[in-house]
């Protein structure tokens, strides 16, 4: 039955998304639209972060151009979006009849390599008319070191970067206001301090004064005070959470379980490692001192000095990577995971986070439905997913809304982005860090016709004009993948998790890594550089891609990484 009910569920946002465009006169698939007018085709990734942005990008682009004559015969423009969920590879690109392209995981460098992109250095490097700056300007300096290639002594750009992707921990944060789930200060001193509830009774009528802790950035009077910061603290939280309140502390997709909990180890290992060094594993460049010395064995949990490396100088080739595999934060993302998974049945449910029926849509209909109805007698604190999850979940919230009142409508439920706890062994490093591991980018092909050039340019600059990255993230409550910030009115227009998410990325101490390098040992292997494909381990005579599948046998977290290949 549960089957039944998530491929209905599946088939009707489908539909959805196509209803979209519906209005705007649109019929998927170059040369559908509108033969009265230009064309415009445009190939869109439809996953996570849905169509709903680009039927507003359609509409306000098309105006501009509503009296424009660019053919012979024709008045207008019609952008026809293709929404597919569907990674396009670079031969697909390359010999493909869209113009412009929103695609995931695809690769920059090989893309170019095969002709497949038009070159955009004008709309990039050129003052906008549409807000009167660069594109450039938006980029950090990495994203302009990789994207902006170097020919012929000058700077070329073939592609951008489109959404921002990034897993993590969503939190319920109205189960953590109205159960104190938060840690407050002295609480180390005194157990009964740990959480608000436990000596305060109502914790927010209370009179008594107290503070929360500093949270993981270690600075207090921002959004993550009193949450964990430290792996033990986390661990508190999840028997508080499970034992106290008899509540689920965190679910997953089961059906994906692989990729979801590799790419959760992977934001785990940054938050360890910080930007710096995480930056090192797709760059193969730099000095890393966190390396552990093979077979060490750590002591509580932790590699003390006399087990580390001396400093080495990475360079381009797979011995580089092999030493990165020793890397002090992959050991305790593993370690985190391993302890997880010792605890599955009272920390998460256990039944479905391993279950091939639990699609991602199961997991996100849980956690917003929990506690809601005897179907979903439990609350669950914590959803492991990407920064997209609850725009994905956003046919859940409407349903909640009109089944169970608008009290349940996305703008009125208060969910979070969680910055993510460290180990012990990494208290020197204080910035919160997050992967932009989609590898996600807007493209113009080289095939596009030369009448219809500069129309294409036009609508990717446009894009990325600063009304409609706001639009963008107004629309998703996500992060587009470049600078850019948003007014109080109009973060007003988000919502909770949208504002949550936004303050984490734009956070003076939160970095953005992104995993991009022209390194050819990355070049002709990226898509080994993805996090389900970088915890790759041997153990005995047994292959393993995915550290949980080993846990769940009981082989442990130093033995895994001592086998990292």
């Amino acid at each position: 039955m549960k089957k039944t009910v998530t491929l209905l569920v599946a088939v009707l946002m489908v539909f959805a998304s196509f209803l979209s465009f519906a209005g705007c006169g649109n019929h998927r698939g170059p040369g559908g639209g509108d033969k009265t007018k230009t064309q415009l085709n445009v190939f869109i990734y439809n996953g996570g972060y849905g169509t709903e942005w680009a039927a507003g990008v359609e509409e306000r682009f098309e105006a501009k151009y509503a009296n424009e004559h660019l053919e012979e015969g024709k008045t207008g423009v019609d952008v026809v979006f293709t929404p597919i969920k569907k990674n396009m590879s670079t031969n697909e690109i390359a010999l493909g009849d869209y113009d412009v392209y929103f695609a995931e995981n695809v690769y920059y460098d090989d893309l170019r390599s095969k002709g497949a992109l038009l070159d955009i250095s004008s709309i990039v490097t050129e003052q906008s008319s549409y807000d009167g700056k660069t594109i450039k300007s938006k980029l950090t300096a990495a994203q302009q070191e990789f994207f902006g290639v170097q020919e012929n002594g000058q700077e070329h750009y073939y592609a951008l970067p489109h959404y921002m992707g990034g897993s993590g921990l969503i939190y319920n944060k109205e189960l953590f206001d109205e159960e104190g789930c938060y840690l407050i200060e002295g609480y180390q001193n005194n157990p009964a301090l740990q959480y608000p509830k436990c000596f305060l009774g109502d914790w927010k009528e209370s009179t008594i004064s107290f503070t929360k802790t500093a949270g993981p950035d270690g600075i207090s009077g921002n959004d993550d005070d009193g949450l964990p910061a430290t792996y033990d603290e986390f661990y508190m939280l999840c028997n508080y959470i499970s034992g106290e309140l008899n509540q689920i502390p965190l679910t997953w997709n089961g059906y994906r379980y692989y990729n979801y909990t590799n790419q959760f180890i992977g934001a785990l290992t940054a938050q360890n490692e910080g930007a710096e060094n995480m930056l090192m594993n797709y760059t193969l460049c730099g000095s890393p001192t966190d390396l552990v010395k093979e077979n060490e064995v750590p002591v509580n949990g932790i590699f003390n000095d006399s087990q580390m490396m001396e400093s080495v100088t990475l360079s381009d080739n797979n011995e580089s990577r092999k030493l990165l595999q020793r890397q002090v934060g992959k050991y305790y993302a593993l370690s985190f995971m391993e302890t997880i998974q010792k605890n599955l049945d009272s920390w998460t449910n256990s039944e479905l986070v391993y279950d091939n029926g639990y699609s991602h849509t199961d997991a996100q209909s849980a956690f917003l439905r929990g506690g809601t109805s005897t179907d979903f007698p439990k609350t669950i604190a914590m959803l492991m997913d990407g920064v997209w999850g609850m725009n994905e979940a956003k046919g859940d919230f409407q349903e909640m809304e009109r089944t169970m009142g608008e009290e349940y409508s996305m703008n009125n439920r208060d969910f979070g982005w969680m910055p993510l706890p460290r180990a012990i062994g990494s208290e020197g490093i204080s910035r919160n860090v997050i992967v932009d591991n989609l590898r996600s980018l807007c493209m113009v092909s080289s095939k596009v016709p030369e009448f219809k050039k500069a129309l294409a340019l036009d609508f990717v600059q446009f894009c990325n004009s600063d009304a409609e990255l706001v639009a963008y993230t107004q629309s998703t409550n996500t992060i587009k993948g470049l600078k850019y910030t948003l007014e109080e009115n109009e973060l007003s227009k988000l919502a909770p998790y949208g504002r949550s998410l936004y303050n984490f990325v734009q956070s003076t101490n939160t970095d953005v890594v992104y995993p991009c390098s022209h390194a050819t040992t990355y070049v002709l292997n990226t898509s080994s550089f993805s996090e389900p494909n970088m915890y790759q381990a041997t153990i005995g005579s047994t292959d393993y891609q995915f550290p949980m599948d080993a846990f769940k046998k009981g082989i442990s977290a130093i033995d895994y990484f001592n086998a990292l290949k």
